[in-house]
């Protein structure tokens, strides 16, 4: 937990200085560390406050009249991937394409920083349901960020790792592989074969390989990535869960569920202890543990679990039952209790 313990430390010290620029009537100054800390409020699980911060500096760019300036659409980018985390896709999208505006207008269309957009563009349309639409973009803006950088980067390779989990929710699988592959290799020179960023891909490799049915292959991988997030960034980080989540299912496939179920039971208590009880992720991993307890005979656990998973996502929309069912969380859960 140290890595968490440092970025709240960060988050108290932003805040500070957030209070103390306010204090001498320098709010748009603040603007920036609003940016910062509202980032550092995410991986916390703060998200609310984090909202809150975003919302705070786009107000104060709308009050000095700064609404063409670069630093205001970089807040709006950044509540539009906050609205993307609070699960809100048609929110996110709205500010994308504002965004997206905006950089094709300043640095053109073919431009990099148009690329980085479409990227996160492309992710809000995913999130819509529109998965053609979001390979269509994905598939530009790496075709741009070569023109424009050459391949031999992590700015490419994240985007190829976006193409690759793209190409996966088409069932393009063959393509999803080699664009992973892609990702790994260029990740793996860039960055170095254990950092954190070579491990993310290794993770949606794997993943996409247990699809395919390369069990042993994918194993070796999600154990890899494992261990390189545990070391480098803890056993107990948020970004462990990943890895963790994808090994159970790759444990169905071997026809281990208990050893499935105590991988989630291990990403439940991770994202629990980080985030606290009423958070999207923890809603996704209790539903997951429900299913594995269900088909382990354990229908209690399961039934408690996925009612657990309902009354949070009720909570995250605003105690409203109506507004929880249109989340496609609603559906997967009730999936689970009916097979009960």
């Amino acid at each position: 937990m140290a890595g968490l313990e440092r970025q709240k430390q960060m988050r108290d010290l932003l805040l500070k200085e957030i209070e103390d620029f306010e204090d001498a009537g320098q709010s748009y100054e603040a603007v920036p560390k609003r940016r910062e800390v509202s980032g550092l409020l995410v991986e916390t699980g703060e998200l609310r406050d984090a909202k809150r911060q975003l919302k705070r500096a786009r107000a104060v760019c709308e009050d000095f009249k700064r609404t063409t300036d670069d630093l205001y659409f970089a807040v709006i980018l950044d509540l539009a991937n906050m609205y993307l985390i609070l699960e809100r896709p048609k929110d996110a999208v709205e500010h994308y394409e504002q965004v997206l505006k905006h950089s094709d207008s300043t640095y053109g269309r073919r431009s990099t920083e148009s690329s980085k957009v479409l990227t996160c563009y492309a992710n809000g349309l995913g999130a819509l349901g529109k998965k053609k639409d979001r390979v269509r973009m994905l598939e530009k803006a790496a075709e741009i960020k070569a023109s424009n950088i050459g391949t031999g980067n992590l700015s490419y390779a994240k985007t190829l790792n976006n193409l690759g989990n793209a190409y996966g929710e088409i069932n393009e699988t063959d393509k999803q592989i080699e664009t992973l592959r892609e990702a790994v290799r260029i990740k793996e020179v860039v960055c170095g074969p254990d950092h954190e960023e070579t491990a993310a891909s290794m993770c949606n490799l794997g993943e996409a390989l247990r699809r395919k049915g390369e069990l042993q292959e994918a194993k070796a991988l999600l154990e890899r990535a494992l261990a390189i997030k545990e070391t480098r960034l803890g056993e107990n980080h948020p970004k462990v869960v990943v890895p963790l989540t994808n090994l159970a299912r790759l444990h169905k496939d071997l026809k281990d569920v208990p050893e499935g179920r105590r991988a989630l039971q291990r990403a439940l208590a991770i994202e629990t202890s980080v985030y606290g009880d009423r958070h999207p992720k923890v809603v996704r991993t209790l539903r997951l543990l429900a299913h594995f307890e269900a088909l382990d005979s354990e229908k209690d656990d399961a039934r408690a679990h996925a009612n657990e998973a309902r009354t949070i996502l009720v909570h995250l929309h605003e105690g409203s039952e109506r507004k929880a069912k249109k989340n496609p969380e609603w559906n997967r859960i009730r999936k689970v209790l009916r097979s009960l």
